[in-house]
């Protein structure tokens, strides 16, 4: 019995990684977005590094279902089906080796650790080919693996009890129907309100603005270079505060990115599964993102990017007005740790012993299409309140380094004033002390000149 249901885990797991491979690959060929090509380019990166430890253990042990299979075939004396399943194993850890070794990538784009790594990351998917190739090689193997399932059932069940097993009755086939008729007319409706061309749209747009924001980022990184190097200057914090601002920024737009991805993929989904299939995307990114934008525990709030600018920031709270967005980010990572669990069984194929190929599917049969589109509206609208604070952040963080600026100035003005004045009383000739009144304004325009520079 043991050995049916390892089988069964094989054949169920094969079939779930090839219909989100195939399903990211249709997207990918479709679509003339630069970014929406990424993003199915790296789903289609994680679906193999999620898939092909699914399959194999690659530490060595025996967790992956290919592992199991090849242990069942073991005990059972089934040599040729035990030497194929050991084949295709190595088959699995050269793929893996090849097309996701870097379990790095995949946390960037799964989990957000990094919006400008993940930026410079995305900058550098562009060979469809081999992403389509990946596709190619793991179908080989799902055909491979189905192959030594057949052979495993023809042994464990006697073939005249296949041919007499009545067909499975299912008591759920009407109200499933129903559901996705619903389902169905919901996405009818989204896409004759042009639905479709407003969520493009707004990808390109935030396409420009990702862009920008990095651009940003380049320049605040070589002014704090030659800040350092030239002037040496230890103050470098202001940079650090609009890094932060420029970090909040892009993770909110990769974000609202991500969720606009989802949702086309919604749309231009054929059947329920994959309309659930697509929005499940939306769960992960949400928690994924506000986890490093806000943080839901202790721990993580701590050290997320909102602690950071609200530090920076520090006595110029009752000028900026954070309360909005700190209740929606109250309020929107309050449920995260009791979601964490659905998010894993979305986001992974397996995790350690536990298989979540089959909770994943009946969380698809369950899940209720309209609320989750309805879920998006307060995370796309925080991306705006985002945008609206972090301004207001800018505001405050250039007023006070012109405060300091000025300070600064007056300072040097006042010591400059004293020497004038030493000079003038002093018994130096006439001509001296012209001459040492001009070395005297060139060195503070040039002390100006440094101020400027570090405010």
């Amino acid at each position: 019995m043991d050995s049916l249901a390892v089988c069964e885990d094989v054949l169920l797991g094969s079939y779930a990684v090839i219909y989100d491979i195939m399903a990211s690959l249709k997207r990918m060929i479709k679509t003339d977005n630069a970014y929406i090509k990424r993003y199915q380019m790296s789903s289609l990166n994680i679906c193999f590094f999620e898939g092909c430890k699914l399959f194999v253990d690659s530490d060595g042990g025996k967790s992956g279902i290919l592992n199991k299979l090849e242990s069942s075939a073991m005990s059972l004396n089934l040599v040729g089906e035990q030497f194929l399943i050991r084949h295709i194993i190595d088959d699995i850890d050269s793929f893996s080796t090849k097309y996701c070794r870097d379990s790095a990538l995949r946390n960037l784009f799964r989990h957000y650790d990094d919006p400008i790594k993940m930026y410079e990351a995305y900058a550098k998917l562009n060979d469809e080919d081999l992403s389509a190739k990946g596709v190619s090689e793991m179908m080989a193997y799902f055909l491979e693996t189905r192959v030594v399932c057949e052979h495993f059932l023809q042994t464990l069940i006697p073939f005249s009890r296949k041919e007499n097993c009545p067909e499975p009755v299912d008591s759920k086939s009407v109200k499933s129907t129903i559901s996705e008729l619903f389902n169905t007319c919901i996405a009818d409706a989204l896409r004759k309100k042009n639905v479709h061309k407003v969520i493009g749209d707004a990808v390109i747009q935030g396409t420009k603005e990702i862009d920008k924001l990095y651009k940003d980022y380049s320049f605040c990184e070589k002014a704090k270079e030659f800040l350092s190097d030239s002037i040496q200057c230890e103050d470098l914090s202001p940079f650090d505060a609009v890094e932060d601002l420029i970090r909040i920024r892009m993770m909110a737009e990769f974000m609202r990115m991500d969720i606009g991805c989802a949702m086309l993929a919604f749309l231009e989904s054929s059947t329920d599964m994959e309309r659930a299939q697509s929005l499940r995307h939306i769960q992960i990114t949400k928690q994924a993102a506000l986890t490093h934008l806000y943080g839901y525990t202790k721990d993580t709030r701590q050290c997320s990017l909102w602690n950071k600018i609200v530090t920076a920031v520090e006595g110029d709270n009752s000028k900026i007005d954070s309360k909005s967005l700190r209740e929606q980010f109250d309020r929107m990572t309050s449920d995260i740790k009791e979601d964490s669990h659905q998010s894993n069984i979305y986001a992974h194929y397996r995790y350690k012993d536990d298989l979540y190929v089959g909770m994943r599917l009946d969380a698809y049969s369950k899940m209720n299409q309209m609320s989750v589109i309805y879920e998006t509206l307060p995370l796309l609208y925080l991306v705006k309140e985002i945008s609206q604070y972090s301004l207001r952040v800018l505001d405050s963080i250039a007023k006070r380094q012109e405060e300091k600026r000025i300070r600064s100035i007056a300072k040097f003005n006042d010591m400059f004033a004293d020497l004038g004045n030493l000079i003038s009383k002093s018994n130096v000739s006439a001509a001296g002390k012209q001459q040492m009144k001009e070395v005297m304004d060139k060195l503070k325009c040039s002390i100006e000149a440094v101020v400027d520079g570090i405010n």
